[in-house]
C-alpha cells in the first residue's frame, strides 16, 4: 500500500487531521521543507513541523520529505533545506529518545 502524501510545510495548507479518516494502516510522508521557497528552514522550523505531524501520526509510520521535487531549485539552496531538514529530523528524534 502506498504512503499517503501531504504537504504540511506552507500554513492553511496542510490537512494532516485527516490522515486518522483515510487509515492507520497507512504510512504517511510529510512534506516539510518547502522546495518553491528561498527561505530556509532552520533545524528547529523543521522539527516544529515533525512534532505537529506527530499528533496525528506515529512515529513508525512517519516519513520526512521536502514537499517535491528541487530540480528548479538552485544546488546550494537544497543542500541547505535538505541539511537542515536532517537537523531538524535528529533533534525531534532526540526527544523521542530514538538517538
Amino acid at each position: 500500500m502506498r504512503p499517503v502524501s501531504f504537504r504540511i510545510c506552507q500554513p492553511g495548507l496542510s490537512k494532516i487531521e485527516l490522515w486518522k479518516e483515510i487509515g492507520d494502516e497507512r504510512e504517511f510522508a510529510a512534506g516539510i521543507v518547502d522546495v518553491k521557497s528561498f527561505y530556509v528552514e532552520t533545524p528547529e522550523d523543521v522539527a516544529e513541523r515533525i512534532r505537529t505531524a506527530l499528533k496525528y501520526i506515529p512515529a513508525e509510520k512517519l516519513y520526512i520529505c521536502p514537499d517535491c521535487g528541487f530540480f528548479p531549485v538552485p544546488r546550494w539552496l537544497a543542500y541547505q533545506k535538505l541539511s537542515n531538514m536532517a537537523k531538524g529530523v535528529k533533534i525531534v528524534r532526540a526527544e523521542l529518545g530514538a538517538e
